[in-house]
Order: C-alpha cells, then structure tokens, then sequence
C-alpha cells in the first residue's frame, strides 16, 4: 500500500487519487479506464446528442416547424445517459417514490432495457407518492408532497432535452421563468429598462397554475409542433400517472384528469408551452394598443415657459441693439434691460421645475409585460381606464380559452409613481417626480457639470418582509409576544453541528441575500440583516460552546467568529454600497450567439459523457458487470474516522456515485467491505 499525490502514466494522461490508498493493481484498473474514456472523444461518437443539438438549431431557424420521430431521440442510450448525469447528484433522486427504487443500483442494462421500452411503447409512467410534510412557517400543519420515481425521473429528463429543443426557440422574450439562460435577474433587469415612464402596474398570478392545466388543450398546443404519435403518447402517459398514498391502511390511487405532476421534471416546460398562448395574447394587445411617435408630446407649461423665454431674449437683443447704437438706458414697456434679463434668469429657472413631457398625452401609449412562470405585470403608459381594459381583456382570455383564473388577492392596478408593486421578491416603483432631475457627473464628457439624467426606477428589498421571512426561519424573534421589533436568535436545530458548518450555513445565507439583491437600489438596508445574521450565528455557537452570553462568543472567536481548526469565518462584504448589479447570465442572444452557445452546450454534454462511470470496472475489484452505488451526501461520509476505500475515493473526486459490482454493491450497503478494500 502507498500514497501517491500525483501519478503520470505515459505523456497524456494523469488521474489524481489525492491521499487515497490504493494497490498498484486498482491503479491500474483507473488509470486505463481514464484513456478508455478520453479515447471516446475521438471520431464520430455521440451522433445522436448531436443530433439533439441539431433539433435545436433547426427549430430556431424556422420555428414553424413540425417535429417527427422525436421518439427516437428520447429513447437513445446516449440522451437516456446524459439525462441521468444531469439529475444524478441532486439529493432528492435519493428519495424512493411509489416504486420502491432509487438511481442506486443503477447499471448499463437498465438504460437498454428502458429505451427498448421506449421504443417498443411499452412504457408506463408509475403514480408519485404522496408524503405529508410540515408546512416551514407551522410545523403543526403539514402540506402534500408528490415524489415522483427517481428512475422514471431520468426518461423524463431525456423527454426535456428534447422538447426544449422544439419548443424553447419559439418561446416569448417576455417569459423568463424555467427557460436556460435565463432568470429572475433577467426579468428584474427587463422591467428597470423598459418600464420607466409607465402611468400604471397591472400585478397578478395565476391560481393553481401547474394544478389546473387542461390536459386536453396542453396536448392540443404541443402537437402544433409535436407530429411523433408516440412522444404524445408517452407524454399524456406521464401528465395522467396520477399519485399514491400510503397513508392509510390500504393504499389510494387518484387518477389525475388535470394539472401537471408535481415532482416531475417535465412540468415547467409544460406549463411553459401552455401560458405561451398568453404572452402571445398579450402580445396581440400590445400590438393593438401602442400608439403614438416614439416620444410624447410636451407638456402645456412646458411650452407656455420655452415661449415666455424666447419672447424675453427677442426683447433684450432688441435693447442690446438699441444700446450699441448709443441710446442711454432704453426702456421697453417702461422697463429697462437688467429686468428683461433677471425676468429671463427666472423663467429658466421655472422651465426646469415644470415636467417637460405631457404624461397624459393621449396620443402617445405604450405596452410592455413580462412573465416569470405563473407571476406577470403589465406596465401601461396611458390612462387608468385602458390598464382596466386590458386587465379585463387577459382575464377573460385565461378564463374562456386557457381555462384558468386570476388570484384575485394578488392581482392589482397601482399607480406606478405612488405605488409599490411586489413582484420576484423586489418592490418596483417609479421615481415619484416626471421631470429628469439634475446631477452633478463625476466623470465623463460631463464631469464636473449639472446635467439632467434618466434615473433608474425604484428596486427596493421588501426590508420589513424579508424581517419576517428570516422571523419565521428562526434567526430572528420578536420582542414580546404581540409582535414588536426583532431581534436576532440562535437556532437551536444546528447547535450541535460543527463549527466551520454553522459558519457555512450562515455564510450560505448571507451571500445567497447580497447576491439576489445585488440590483437593489437600497442595497445599504441589508447591512442591518446582515449584521443581525451575524449575530444569530454568535448566539447559535454560544448554545453549542455553553457560553452565556454573545458578548462571550465574540470575544473568544473574534468579530469573524473564526473556526480555530478550519479558520472559517461568517462573510461579511467591504460595504453595502449600491452597485445596481445584475448577476451574469447569458440572457437574451443574437442568433449567432445562439448558434455559439449550441455548440457549447454539445461540448458540455459530450464532456459529461465522457466522464461517466455508468458501465465502468468496479472501482474496488476492476470486475464488470457494474452497477452505480449511489450515496445522498459527501459531507456525511467525510467526517467518519474509518472510510473504505472506495470512500476515499468519493471524497477525492468529489463524486456522490462510484462503479461497483454487485458484490461489493451489497457489502457497500451492508457496511461489510474490508477497510483494505
């Protein structure tokens, strides 16, 4: 037995074991199956992910187009294996449904039975289980979960790959929600540029959206794009699977005539091909509505105060001509030049105080919506009167044609400059004045000037909701029982967690705060959370230290809290400045970059591939056939005193699934694998 940091074998290749034990023999076995993969790459391998790719690009080239036979491509090994290596890490898979299975014990055989299956039409999606779990803010009440077969979760990822590919070019620019590339910072980010100046808000969201989908008029819209008998098949298969409870002492099948499956991988895109028929609606209406130049008209003061000013500099060039030709002190009506001019000074003055467009110019309307799943605004730069129209005009719509309602507790007409409208977690409002205000340019053409500027519209944190949010969460607590200020707490439930993980968790939370509200506008306020956060965190490590106090806590970890074996420390930024920062995505693309960003995501999904371990030699003994051991957590086999080697070898590759043969699978689970092993 040795340690080795790194090893070469041959000029190409080098696999790094990272202080894992291992004979010259397993070694071996890894390192030849490290070029068995790489090899792969070369030649023609992978046609039919490239042939996904190229589904994609055909439909944004003409996205009219009908798609046939698309059952091949979801029943192909390749996609079928991709598809597991998307969702196979993601700790819910690890969770049984109504068959009893999980991707643990997962093998190549699984994958060619499955897409003969497929292929065959055989297949039939299981019922969800239905588990009641408590609800957060009430651990007394429970809700329903629906956890739909790990197993059946990976067809029903290689059935997304490939109707994203159809469907996804033809999406609206105004839907945000569950698309690639996109996020709630792209919607933010489209609303703070293209709802200024807007009269009103239409807020609303769509009752039990996912829950009362029609299964009829959703098949309908797919097959506009959808001409494969056997993809429709299988995907009314999927929406009518229906749940299973176990709850009592004979299970209960409920067969579902509507809404999607909840825990289904499938349901956003779902529900994203049915609500396109709204924004296409809305689209229609935005198109009827528009009108006007690209500008508005200018306001009556505005123009009365341009012609008071022209008038005043006609009379005092006239008097300025009259002084040159040698006349003393000439008057005009009695008056003389240094009044024209402090008259002039005045109105100028006035010109800039009065708004210079006529926001109430008929004339001149604009439209604009956006769309984030089943959440939607509509910004209205005209009278009260049309956002009531066209608010009547969607519902009626969703109502006769979609089948589906409004939330009347959260759909709302507000004055977009005296009102607050809460949608994604941001308050938006206007800038209250319509008049561009002055600002002094600290660098630029202008710098060292007054000019007027475009301000940004209102993006606020919901301080006083995310106080409550992070209240019910138990970081904070009220004063007294009837409410009142808060102030931070401890949490009890991660007291007995290790330090350097009460310090990630509390990091966890901090950044996941900065970076959501990083486009805010009273980005400062978090400072306060932040702070209290930090705190919590102090009362959280003086109920796992036995300390009395938090003053005690700060005073033997430092105002950082650190970690003395890890020297992790809580996260605070330098400052809380505003930055109006939108986090980085690859948003709205040209086709071009369209194009650019299909050949990335093949690169992404051959190199995934590529490094898979389904089919793989045992990583103990090197026999075949395999099948993948699956853990729920790294972090829970991390901190154990005797690992295996086989864990070791998780740890080191930072993997959560390792090629096993079904023996040492077995000792695996039971805990019986020799330590040497």
């Amino acid at each position: 037995m040795m340690l080795m940091p790194i090893l070469n074998i041959g000029s190409n290749y080098e696999y790094e074991v990272s202080q894992v034990a291992c004979t010259f023999m397993e070694f071996c076995v890894m390192a030849k199956v490290r070029k068995n993969q790489e090899t792969l790459v070369e030649g023609d391998k992978f046609v039919n992910i490239k042939k996904l790719v190229a589904l994609d690009e055909s439909n944004r080239l003409d996205v009219t187009l009908r798609n046939d036979k698309l059952i091949n491509l979801i029943a192909d090994v390749e996609v079928l294996r991709l598809a597991y290596e998307l969702i196979k890490s993601k700790p819910g898979n690890m969770t049984r449904g109504s068959s009893g299975e999980t991707l643990d014990g997962i093998d190549s055989a699984w994958f060619e039975r499955t897409s003969k299956s497929i292929l065959k039409g055989n297949l039939k999606f299981g019922p969800g289980r239905v588990v009641n779990i408590p609800k957060p803010n009430n651990p007394k009440e429970t809700r329903q979960l629906v956890i739909a077969s790990p197993r059946e979760k990976v067809i029903q990822k290689a059935m997304q790959l490939v109707l994203q590919a159809v469907f996804e070019p033809m999406f609206s620019g105004n839907s945000f929600g569950f698309r690639p590339n996109l996020g709630c910072h792209d919607a933010i980010k489209y609303v703070s540029q293209r709802f200024k100046n807007r009269n009103w808000i239409v807020e609303s969201d769509i009752t039990k959206c996912f829950d009362m989908i029609n299964h009829d008029l959703l098949m309908g819209f797919i097959r506009e794009k959808v001409t494969c008998e056997a993809t429709l098949k299988l995907i009314s298969s999927l929406i009518k699977s229906g749940q299973i409870s176990f709850s009592n002492l004979s299970p209960s099948l409920s067969i579902t005539t509507i809404g999607t499956p909840q825990g289904c991988v499938l349901s956003p895109l779902l529900c994203n091909i049915f609500l396109h028929k709204l924004d296409l609606f809305v689209g229609s209406l935005i198109k009827e509505y528009d009108t006007g130049k690209t500008k508005r008209g200018t306001s009556s003061e505005y123009n009365k105060a341009m012609n008071d000013m022209a008038t005043m500099k006609k009379i005092i060039l006239e008097l300025e001509v009259r002084i040159k030709s040698g006349e003393v002190n000439p008057l005009f009506k009695d008056q003389p030049i240094e009044y024209y001019q402090t008259k002039r000074v005045e109105l100028i003055k006035h010109s800039k105080e009065v708004p210079r467009t006529n926001n109430f110019d008929e004339s001149f309307i604009r439209v604009d919506y956006v769309r984030y799943a089943d959440d939607f605004i509509v910004g209205i730069a005209g009278p009260k009167s049309l956002a009531i129209t066209i608010l009547g005009r969607i519902k009626e719509y969703l109502s006769k044609e979609l089948l589906l309602d409004l939330k009347e507790s959260k759909t709302h007409i507000n004055n977009f400059n005296t009102e607050v409208t809460t949608f994604l977690g941001f308050d938006i409002s206007g800038r209250g004045k319509h008049e561009k205000p002055f600002r002094l340019m600290s660098r630029g053409p202008h710098s060292g000037k007054r000019v007027k500027v475009t301000p940004y519209m209102n993006l606020h944190v919901p301080i006083m909701k995310l106080y409550k949010r992070l209240t019910e969460r138990g970081f904070f607590k009220h004063n007294n029982k009837n409410g009142g200020e808060v102030k931070p707490t401890g949490l009890t439930v991660y007291q007995n967690h290790d330090h350097r993980h009460i310090i990630k968790y509390y990091n966890m939370v901090i950044r996941g705060l900065l970076s959501f509200y990083s486009p805010a506008d009273n980005y400062s306020a978090l400072g306060k959370i932040i702070h209290g956060l930090k705190r919590s965190c102090a009362l959280t490590l003086a109920l796992k230290y036995k300390l009395r106090t938090m003053a005690a806590t700060f005073k033997k970890f430092g105002s950082r809290l650190t970690d003395p074996e890890t020297k992790a420390s809580i996260y605070l930024p330098v400052n809380f400045k505003r930055t109006r920062t939108f986090m980085p995505s690859s948003g709205r693309m040209t086709n071009k970059q369209q194009l650019e960003n299909l050949n990335a995501m093949n690169i992404s999904w051959v190199a995934k591939l590529t490094r898979s371990s389904v089919g793989l030699p045992c990583t103990v003994c090197g026999a075949l056939p395999t099948e993948m051991h699956h853990i729920r957590s790294i972090a829970a086999i991390r901190n154990s005193k005797k690992l295996t080697m086989y864990e070791k070898i998780l740890i080191s590759r930072n993997r959560k699934q390792i090629p096993l043969c079904r023996l040492h699978h077995l000792q695996a689970h039971g805990k019986l694998l020799p330590k040497t092993e």
